[in-house]
C-alpha cells in the first residue's frame, strides 16, 4: 500500500493494484457512500484557510494604497501612474471591503455545525 494513502483516515481510500500493462500502483476508487464525506470534511479546513490568506494579502493590499503615491505603488498593482502624488482611496476601500468580507467567510465556514 502507498504511504500516502496509508496516513489517510478517510474509509473511502482508493485500493491499490498493480497495473497489467505498466505494473505501476494504479489507485482504484471503491463506489463508497464515504467519498464526498471526506470531501467536504477535507474542504472545510482548506477554504477557511485560503480565505484567511487572502483576506490578510487584501488588508495588506488596502494599507499599501492608503499609505503609498500612485507613482510609487509596484507597477503590477493596479492604479501604478508614473510622477503621480494621488492616493488611491477607493482602491484601498474596496480591497478592505473584500479582505473583510474574506474574514466573515472564514468565519462562517469553520463554525461548527449545528445539530
Amino acid at each position: 500500500m502507498n504511504a500516502s494513502y496509508a496516513a489517510s483516515a478517510c474509509p473511502a481510500d482508493p485500493i491499490h493494484r498493480s497495473g497489467p500493462i505498466t505494473n505501476s500502483v494504479i489507485p482504484i476508487l471503491p463506489a463508497c457512500r464515504f467519498a464526498n464525506l471526506c470531501y467536504r470534511k477535507t474542504m472545510k479546513k482548506f477554504l477557511p484557510a485560503l480565505a484567511v490568506l487572502f483576506g490578510i494579502a487584501f488588508v495588506g493590499l488596502a494599507a499599501l494604497y492608503w499609505l503609498t503615491p500612485a507613482g510609487s505603488l509596484p507597477t503590477y498593482i493596479p492604479g501604478f501612474e508614473v510622477g503621480s502624488a494621488h492616493i488611491h482611496f477607493k482602491h484601498g476601500l474596496a480591497s478592505l471591503i473584500l479582505g473583510l468580507g474574506l474574514f466573515v467567510f472564514a468565519w462562517f465556514k469553520s463554525a461548527p455545525k449545528k445539530a
